[in-house]
């Protein structure tokens, strides 16, 4: 997450929503998803609760990664997204919708 492109998400679980949760890869990299084996990587926990869908006032957060270092970018900014997506990074399209 970029400090001026900051998002929201639930403490705690509401109708709708589903966890998000911190995940742990082999070479020391953490990820967020809301796959509930961290696509097959370490579970470390559940971070707070997001919506896999578009609600009311929620906003696009978009996730990508960057092979060459084995790190992920999430941002709410389309643009930052495909700067991203232009450079070293691959489109991995809509993680979650946040607040």
């Amino acid at each position: 997450m970029e400090s001026a492109n900051y998002y929201d998400i639930y403490a705690a679980t509401h109708s709708g929503l589903t966890a998000w949760r911190r995940c742990l890869k082999a070479n020391g990299k953490h990820f967020y998803t809301t796959s509930a084996n961290c696509e097959g990587t370490t579970v470390e926990g559940v971070m707070g609760y997001v919506s896999t869908s578009e609600l009311p006032g929620s906003t696009a957060l978009y996730r990508s990664f960057n092979g060459n270092n084995g790190d992920h970018l999430f941002t709410t900014s389309l643009s930052e997204h495909q700067g991203a997506v232009a450079g070293n990074y691959q489109d991995e399209g809509i993680a979650a919708y946040v607040w």
